[in-house]
């Protein structure tokens, strides 16, 4: 493994990694940047200079196998329900690492988000009744050209560090030397760097043993507040996690004392992923600017049209109106071969056409995307949805099949526990089960819809 000591040019990435280890209590960090920068390497190198498993979590991962399930071959033996750990009870007490954390999918994003806040994982399913504690280090890594972060996984991650290509060129140099010597002889350069890991590992270790004595006053606790409030930070999980920084920062640099460029650190860490910005208001004169161009809506306009009562429109609006309808008459017809089914996307409200005059301005309306729970046909390239053919990818089971896919790990794991029972009877060592009580796959696949934009 390459050395941790001789990653050069990420200086921020690897003090957050550092507090992190200092202070559990700092909830964990996410590293963002482009491509190349070391982000992966430096958490694998950290990992291993900590004498630490790291377990990493793959995008693939099912369900079964990140909060565990029943384990097979001793539930038959035993002929009752033997539980099986998953990937959070090897985490626990450790660091949880997802690389490229944005790409995951939204069931395994929310399991992490329970785990995450209560520290507990819980199972309840096929028969088993179980919990243990799951309290770990959350470490991801991503590229935000690969897609954005769900804004609740982002808030969990205590810390925040954004890498960059290094700009020096001494410093590019030096890496290119490095990367060509370990790769020349692995041993050698984890030797050379040996004093170097230790350092950093004695240091952590002093840090871990001055934490209790670092102490933050009540001025600095105010000081923590008004730079969240300057920051328009939501909720207070800011301040807590600047006030656990701040005393890994003073503990790991030999200090029980807070300063104020600690204050700094602590905010530059802690604060930049929960910042929102907000547009400043318009001037006045394109305020009222805005105004003047805004549709005017009278009573008449307001008020739902009774039997017989239409309101009075031009031809052209009456007729744009109506081949408006039609398509969205087309839209419900056509959807997705179920009957009575809503199409997914967005539709424009139901009302008065508005038209505005060319090189005018005019306030669009956001198509906002509200997901569902209804099984789909088609297929496509971006939002994910659930799937009613046996295509796409497989996310969980349950108990009910549709369309012969079966989910031969839940119904194995379901008629593990009666083999026991059944093999007594039929006298055979197989596996056996009833076909009626066979689990099915609930699959997503991406979302076949488009937005054209007509000249």
């Amino acid at each position: 493994m390459f050395p941790f000591s001789a990653i050069l040019g990420q200086d921020p990435m690897r003090r957050a990694l550092i507090l992190c280890a200092v202070n559990h209590r700092a909830g964990g960090l996410l590293i963002a940047g482009a491509k190349g920068t070391a982000k992966s390497s430096a958490v694998r190198a950290f990992g291993e200079t900590l004498h630490r498993e790291i377990i990493t979590l793959p995008l693939n991962v099912t369900s079964d196998r990140l909060v565990g399930s029943i384990d097979i071959e001793k539930t038959i033996s035993a002929g009752r329900p033997v539980f099986q750990p998953g990937l959070l009870s090897r985490a626990h007490g450790g660091i949880l690492y997802v690389d490229e954390v944005n790409l995951l999918s939204d069931h395994i994003t929310d399991i992490l988000l329970e785990a995450a806040a209560n520290k507990v994982n819980r199972v309840e399913r096929e028969g088993i009744s179980y919990f243990h504690e799951c309290d770990f280090i959350l470490i991801g890594t991503m590229n935000f050209e690969e897609g954005p972060l769900r804004p609740q996984f982002l808030d969990r991650f205590g810390l925040f560090v954004y890498t960059q290509s290094v700009q020096d060129p001494d410093i590019r140099a030096e890496i290119v030397r490095n990367r060509d010597e370990y790769e020349a002889n692995p041993g050698a350069f984890q030797a050379k760097h040996a004093a170097g890991e230790q350092a950093i590992r004695d240091r952590i270790a002093q840090a871990r043993l001055r934490l209790g004595s670092v102490v933050v006053q009540t001025e600095e606790l105010r000081q923590i507040a008004d730079r969240c409030l300057e920051a328009n930070v939501d909720g207070h999980r800011g301040d807590l996690v600047m006030h656990e920084t701040l005393r890994a920062i003073a503990a790991f640099d030999g200090k029980t004392a807070i300063s104020d460029s600690d204050i700094e650190e602590s905010a530059f860490f802690a604060l930049p992923h929960r910042t929102k910005q907000e547009s400043p208001p318009p001037p006045e004169n394109e305020r009222e600017e805005q105004n003047q161009n805004e549709p005017q809506h009278n009573e008449q306009d307001q008020r739902e049209p009774e039997q017989n009562d239409e309101p009075a429109e031009p031809q052209g609006a009456r007729g744009e109106r109506r081949e408006g309808q039609d398509t969205e008459d087309a839209g419900k017809d056509e959807g997705d071969g179920q009957e009575g089914d809503k199409p997914q996307h967005s539709r424009p409200q139901k009302g008065k056409t508005q038209v505005f005059a060319i090189g005018k301005d005019f306030r669009p309306q956001a198509i906002a995307h509200r997901g569902d729970r209804k099984s789909r046909v088609g297929d496509g390239k971006r939002t994910s949805i659930r799937s009613a053919l046996p295509t796409g990818h497989y996310i969980y089971s349950v108990m009910d099949r549709k369309n012969g896919d079966i989910a031969f790990d839940a119904t194995i794991r379901a008629a593990a526990p009666f083999q026991q029972i059944r093999k007594d009877l039929i006298r055979t060592y197989s596996i056996t089960g009833d076909s009626i009580n066979a689990d099915g796959k609930v699959r997503a696949e991406p979302d076949n819809r488009a937005i054209l934009i007509e000249p």
